[in-house]
Parts: C-alpha cells; sequence; structure tokens
C-alpha cells in the first residue's frame, strides 16, 4: 500500500519515450475499536475483494475496477467497491488522454441493534498522456 506510479511506453520503447502513466496512492483505515486479533485477516479480506474487483475493468475505462458497485457477503459484514472516476473528455475513446478518480471499499457490519458503516480502504488516482496527442494515431 501507499504511492505507486504505473506508466505505459507501447511502439516508443527503442526511443524510451514514455506516452501514458498513472499515479495512485491508498490507504487502510478501521476504526479505533476494531480487534488486533483481526485486523491481519481483516486486511487480507479486503485485498483479496479489491483484487477481484480489479479483475473486472471495463474496457471503455481501463484504469483501475469497475464502475458499477461490488458487493461481497463476508461473514456478518458486507463489503462494497466503489469506484468514481472522472475524466474532461466527451468520447469514451479519449478517456485515457486525462483522468483521475478514487475508490472506496466500505463495510457494513452489524453492531447493536444497528449496523456500522466506515471506508476500510480508500485509494485516489490520476493520469493520461505523457506526450503530444501528435503521437497518438488517429
Amino acid at each position: 500500500m501507499g504511492r505507486e506510479r504505473f506508466t505505459v511506453w507501447p511502439n516508443l520503447v527503442s526511443r524510451h519515450i514514455r506516452i501514458w502513466g498513472m499515479n495512485y496512492s491508498d490507504n487502510f483505515w478501521l476504526p479505533k475499536d476494531f480487534p488486533n486479533s483481526e485486523i491481519v485477516s481483516f486486511k487480507e479480506e479486503v485485498m483479496g475483494f479489491l483484487k477481484e474487483a480489479l479483475m473486472q475493468v471495463p474496457v471503455d475505462y481501463p484504469f483501475r475496477g469497475p464502475i458499477e458497485e461490488l458487493t461481497k457477503e463476508v461473514g456478518d459484514r458486507k463489503l462494497i467497491y466503489i469506484n468514481v472516476p472522472r475524466t474532461n473528455y466527451k468520447r469514451k475513446e479519449d478517456a485515457f488522454r486525462e483522468f483521475e478518480g478514487h475508490e472506496v471499499i466500505r463495510v457494513v457490519e452489524p453492531k447493536g441493534n444497528g449496523a456500522r458503516v466506515y471506508n476500510a480502504f480508500t485509494l485516489v488516482y490520476h493520469g493520461g498522456l505523457l506526450v503530444p496527442d501528435s503521437y497518438i494515431k488517429k
């Protein structure tokens, strides 16, 4: 977890020109009263769920997980994956030119007579084209 950088160099590798990049930074949060004995297994559950979500990347917005909300029941907890992307381009095929967004894994668990809801994982991402448009075939 932390800050990561991802760069694509297709067709320009021999010239060592990066044409597209993405940065992201994440955090893992737990309530103060979360049992210490469950932290490791809970993080593994959340990260496993995140990997499942990332395997469902949409073709028209291929940066992180799906844009539709995903849910998973784990014991008496419900994990909810939410991806909120933004781009300044109207055409889907231009979304890679400049984009940003955030992901959240929200947890709903029973607590007394109600439910406790909290964000266990948050991630912010952004990226786009690193070269002029003239490098991209139309």
